[in-house]
């Protein structure tokens, strides 16, 4: 919203704040604390209880657990190598283009608009305005 408003330093600030948070929460806290607690802690703290380690020990279910939470991880470390390419172009090139549409069906709407018709509406900011295409 601060991009939109030409605020870039508000919007430099907001993207160095969830950068921070970002690879705090998911590449310290979520694996030290989430991945430990389910792989270690847990199968420990069940052979220590006794009568519910078929639940935690090699059941289906654990092991599925531990594959989905890890696959999640790989996904937490791609994402962050995503934001830090990104915060690299931003603080060594400057300015970032923002590539993503106003609007949902602009694509369709220009190719089919393209091919098809000679007079189009197109929507712009949720304002539809009649558009003359010379052919």
């Amino acid at each position: 919203m601060s991009n939109y408003c030409k605020y870039i330093k508000v919007s430099d600030l907001c993207f160095v704040l969830f950068a921070v948070v970002w690879i705090a929460t998911r590449l310290i806290i979520y694996p030290y604390m989430v991945l430990y607690s389910v792989t270690i802690e847990l199968p420990e703290y069940a052979n220590n209880s006794g009568p519910h380690e078929q639940y935690y020990g090699n059941s289906f279910v654990m092991q599925l657990l531990k594959v989905m939470l890890g696959v999640l991880q790989i996904l937490h470390i791609f994402w962050s190598i995503l934001i830090a390419r990104t915060a690299a172009t931003k603080f060594t090139q400057g300015q970032l283009q923002d590539v993503r549409s106003d609007n949902e069906n602009s694509e369709k709407e220009d190719e089919s608009s393209h091919k098809h018709h000679t007079e189009d509406t197109s929507h712009m900011n949720g304002h539809i305005q009649r558009v003359k295409q010379i052919s």
